[in-house]
């Protein structure tokens, strides 16, 4: 659902659901960071990055990546989350 952009609360609930799992949690806990991105809600997904950024997994390392573009974008504008596709 991510991938094709459905950013819907259903999509939310999935990866919140997701973020459960040990071994997939961090994937879609980052997942989750970018759609909430998409939908504007900024505080949740710093948090949820933020919970990431400290591993130097591929994960953590895009998570810092995407704290950084949010830190030094200007007041108001929109973060661009990334897309794997």
């Amino acid at each position: 659902m991510y991938l094709t952009g459905d950013n819907s609360g259903r999509t939310v609930d999935l990866l919140e659901t997701g973020t459960a799992s040990a071994r997939a949690g961090r994937i879609s806990d980052w997942y989750l960071a970018n759609v909430l991105l998409s939908r504007g809600d900024i505080d949740a997904a710093r948090r949820r990055l933020r919970g990431l950024a400290f591993v130097g997994d591929w994960v953590g390392r895009q998570s810092q990546s995407l704290l950084d573009q949010l830190a030094s974008a200007p007041a108001g504008e929109p973060a661009n989350p990334v897309i794997i596709g």
